[in-house]
């Protein structure tokens, strides 16, 4: 599928007025990242604001990553 969390950092830092819910499910597991959400609780820093970077970078891995892990009714 290709490097997700890279994508979406792509769209979100291209496109500032976008308002984009994005859904990962596997099984019975999802990631949801809603950038209206991220905008709200950022006030007026940027999501292009290095630190913010940073940190939704990590957050977009360590979502899509989490996905990867088995669940409690897989072991």
């Amino acid at each position: 599928m290709g490097d997700l969390p890279a994508t979406l950092m792509a769209i979100l830092l291209g496109n500032a007025d976008l308002a984009l819910r994005y859904v990962h499910r596997v099984e019975q597991q999802a990631f949801i990242l809603e950038s209206q959400v991220l905008r709200q609780a950022l006030g007026d820093v940027p999501l292009s604001h290095p630190a913010v970077r940073v940190w939704l970078d990590d957050y977009l891995h360590e979502g899509e990553a989490a996905l990867a892990l088995p669940t409690v009714e897989a072991i």
